[in-house]
């Protein structure tokens, strides 16, 4: 949950300066929806395989980023 946090506090301030330059409030949300079905489903996969791995945490980081980039 804190590497959510940290995707979430970093994620945005990227995110927000990609939208700026991108030019537009649609354009990054449409691109994040392949991003979001790429971390759901890895995130899936973590929790079938009960393992908790490196690909768990850069999930739950890109969660966060993903995440905040819906509230720019």
């Amino acid at each position: 949950m804190v590497i959510y946090g940290f995707g979430s506090i970093s994620g945005g301030p990227i995110l927000g300066w990609i939208n700026d330059k991108m030019g537009g409030d649609r354009n990054v949300s449409r691109a994040s929806i392949p991003l979001n079905i790429l971390i759901y489903g890895s995130m899936i996969v973590c929790n079938e395989v009960h393992q908790f791995n490196y690909i768990c945490f850069i999930s739950g980081f890109l969660m966060g980023a993903a995440d905040s980039s819906q509230m720019t």
